[in-house]
């Protein structure tokens, strides 16, 4: 039979002199745009993030628990997008790899500390 895929989506807040983030316009505007361009994509979840550590990991752990409950053979693949403020183009990893050594605090004022 035919597997479906599903996307959760997410972005973060302004933060930190973004105070425009481009990825909460993409994830607030890409259910609309994916209805009118007549593609069969389907969303699932689109979520602004608070940029905090803690709120972060909550959302995935909480989104990693539903999917798998899930009683079905959908594939769910999720997406995050952030901003590099350093950045001149897009860059893309195929598997994300968090390191948290973000050069600034959250808005908890959490910030890692490297040993």
């Amino acid at each position: 039979g035919v597997v479906l895929m599903r996307f959760i989506v997410s972005g973060f807040s302004s933060f930190n002199g973004v105070n425009d983030n481009p990825t909460e316009w993409i994830v607030n505007n890409l259910d609309s745009y994916l209805k009118s361009s007549g593609t069969d994509l389907s969303v699932e979840t689109c979520a602004v993030l608070r940029v905090s550590a803690v709120d972060s990991r909550k959302w995935v752990e909480e989104e990693y628990t539903r999917c798998v409950a899930q009683d079905d053979t959908e594939q769910r693949i999720m997406v995050n997008f952030g901003v590099n403020v350093c950045g001149k183009c897009f860059e893309l990893e195929t598997q994300a790899f968090n390191c948290a050594d973000f050069r600034v605090p959250d808005e908890d004022g959490w910030q890692p500390q490297t040993v």
